[in-house]
């Protein structure tokens, strides 16, 4: 799984904390740092920065997203994202001009722009994304152009798309947002926090951090009913995502290994997948 905790303080580790600053005594746990560096009852309202214009129609899992979650507006019973048509991120004490450096990642993450994601980074940046590359241990540098490359095919593959809604500073250093994570090929939203750290030359480091795992339970009961419905899809899955060993193996884009627990589904399957899950949802 990807190792959130140890992301978070190898970013910290990276960056260590400014000179009068007092660090605590003890490691916080990632609930504390992140819980304590965002207002959490503050009204969240998301960015449009996205991949696609137009409104998302699909029905898509129930959402368990907390204050994160995106404005949702029923038709027909089913959840449509409501995007506004410009960005709107509320920024709390984010300084100005590290604003536009975050807009431009999410930017070069939703439309693909390897080029635009390297830029945003000062010399010598590293990213930790939701993909967990086997032989290759977070933090990676952004100059290494093919877990660039492989990361944002993956991206392409499962429909990723990524709403910022709310971003504050911990530190000097780093800002933390608050984001939905779109994964249309799947259906399903997900909650996490982005870690962005800064120095005197810019963008050093950027980590993703899953915070919302129960959302993890939709996928089992789409593959509870792929069990009676379509055994042999859920074959091809290597048994789903609670299937013993060796049906978890990692999997391999561009000679490169990886793993995007908790499901590891083929990106060859990402079409049969998607139809499938839009069967299942149509009986809900």
């Amino acid at each position: 799984m990807k190792p959130q905790i140890d992301v978070i303080e190898a970013l910290r580790s990276a960056n260590p904390v400014p000179p009068g600053v007092v660090d605590e005594a003890e490691p916080r746990s990632l609930e504390d740092i992140l819980g304590s560096s965002l207002g959490r009852n503050d009204v969240m309202s998301s960015t449009t920065i996205t991949r696609r214009d137009a409104e998302k129609t699909a029905p898509r899992w129930p959402r368990y997203l907390g204050a994160a979650a995106a404005v949702v507006v029923l038709i027909g019973g089913a959840g449509v994202l409501n995007r506004q048509s410009e960005s709107n991120i509320a920024w709390a004490d984010t300084p100005a001009e590290r604003q536009p450096v975050i807009e431009q990642i999410v930017r070069a993450v939703n439309e693909g722009d390897q080029a635009g994601f390297v830029e945003a980074f000062a010399p010598g940046g590293t990213f930790t994304p939701w993909v967990n590359f086997v032989d290759f241990p977070p933090p990676h540098p952004v100059t290494d152009s093919a877990l660039v490359e492989t990361w944002m095919e993956l991206n392409d593959v499962w429909g990723v798309e990524v709403e910022l809604h709310s971003c504050a500073v911990e530190r000097d250093t780093n800002v933390i947002c608050e984001a939905t994570i779109h994964y249309d090929t799947m259906r399903l939203d997900l909650s996490e926090e982005w870690l962005f750290v800064f120095g005197d030359s810019g963008l050093q480091s950027l980590g993703m951090l899953e915070v919302a795992t129960e959302a993890w339970e939709f996928p089992r009961e789409w593959e509870t009913w792929l069990a009676d419905n379509d055994p042999a899809l859920l074959d091809r899955l290597g048994g789903g995502m609670d299937a013993p060993e060796p049906g978890f193996q990692p999997l391999t884009l561009n000679g490169i290994q990886y793993e995007t627990q908790p499901f590891q589904y083929d990106p060859a399957l990402a079409d049969a997948i998607q139809a499938s899950i839009d069967e299942y949802l149509a009986t809900r």
